[in-house]
Order: C-alpha cells, then structure tokens, then sequence
C-alpha cells in the first residue's frame, strides 16, 4: 500500500508542467531579444564603420588629387586645372593611374541630392578628351566618362576655393573658382550628413593645391 503512494508521488502534476513550460519560454524570450539586439548592434556598428572607411578613402583621393595637378603649358584646356562651384569641383590631374591608361585626366566631384558623385574621362596630349581607334574603319571614337557614387546619405553640402575676387581685393573664401592660371590657396568641401545616416559626422576638408607636389604660391600665381 505503501508501495503505490510512493510510485504515484514521483511523478510531475499537470501545473508543475505547465510551469516548467512558461519559464522555459520566458528564458528563450529573453535569448532571442539579447541576440537581436546584438545583431541590430553589430550592424549598425558595420555600416558605421563602412561609413568611416568611405569618408577617410574620398579624403585622401582629394587630397592626393590635389597635390599632383600637372604644370602649366601653352594649351587653354590645361590652364584651367581647378574649376569649380558650390556643387561642384572639376581637376586636371594625373592621379589616380589605376583607373586610366595613364596621362592626363579630367576628375569632375558633384553634388547632387544625397549623394557625392566623381566623373572622370582620359585627357589626350592637348587636354581634349581622348579618342580610341575603332577597327577596320581607321577613324576614331571619342573615350566616353565613368561615374561612380563615392558617398551617400547626405543631407547637402558645398564646395569653397580660398583666394582673392577676380577685381582682386583680400584673400577669403569663394563660392566658384574658373581663373585660366591662377588656383586657389585651398580648397574646401563641407558635407552635412543626413539624420537616417548611421555614418560619422564627415569632417570639414581643406586640402592644397600643389603642382606636382609643390606649394602653390598664390601671390605669384594671382
């Protein structure tokens, strides 16, 4: 008689079951929350991240852009190496090679709605735009412009070229640049970045126009 009692006592009620149950799904409740989280973390840790690595890339290609404009030379395509407004900035260079066949190129950086664009297309030895031999016809084709989104997630921005008004006066900042020698003491770029942007607030850029590597004297080039 004993015997039974024991055997039936062993054993788990319906409500410790049910127990055991809801505790079970409160615990993977809160696992499944916590690796959430963690994923949602870990991404936006990524795509700020991405964000840094774009910023930092655009400004060392500017920077780099800016210190290798060519010399001056008796071609008017050529005397204008920096042109420029609030929107956009336009170099004669020849850096980067890697995405040309090398010589003269024309790097074009535009502002348009959220986003950072840079166009480039080959120069030739006269600083027109390139041509190619097309087969069997021993004429030539014009060498068409890349594009490419360099940032996105912008909420506006502009360009700015230190140096005097062309009716002369003190240096300051100029909203457009388009002398036919003369280059600005610096150029500058500002960019506001959008709420919805998980990236870094973009720091503003100042960078020095050099001609092959060298300092721009402004004063003798006014």
């Amino acid at each position: 008689m004993k015997r039974g009692m024991n055997n039936r006592r062993t054993g788990f009620t319906l409500v410790e079951l049910m127990v055991v149950l809801v505790l079970v799904g409160l615990l993977a409740s809160a696992l499944l929350g916590g690796l959430q989280f963690t994923a949602a973390a870990w991404e936006r840790g990524s795509a700020r991240s991405r964000a840094t690595q774009d910023m930092v890339i655009v400004q060392n290609l500017l920077r780099n852009q800016l210190a290798g404009l060519p010399l001056v030379k008796e071609r008017a395509a050529l005397k204008r190496r920096i042109r420029g407004t609030k929107d956009s900035l336009t170099l004669i260079t020849r850096y980067p090679e890697q995405l040309s066949a090398g010589g003269l190129n024309e790097f074009r950086y535009q502002i348009t709605g959220d986003t950072l664009t840079m166009t480039w297309r080959a120069l030739d030895a006269q600083g027109q735009a390139a041509s190619s031999s097309t087969d069997g016809t021993g004429g030539t084709d014009t060498i068409t412009s890349e594009s490419r989104i360099l940032l996105e997630g912008l909420a506006g921005g502009q360009f700015a070229f230190q140096g005097a008004s062309e009716t002369g006066g003190t240096i300051d900042w100029q909203d457009s640049w388009d002398r036919k020698i003369a280059l600005p003491g610096l150029v500058r770029l500002e960019l506001d970045r959008a709420e919805d942007n998980p990236g870094p607030l973009w720091p503003t850029f100042i960078g020095q126009p050099r001609i092959n590597g060298a300092p721009v004297l402004y004063n003798l080039l006014r």
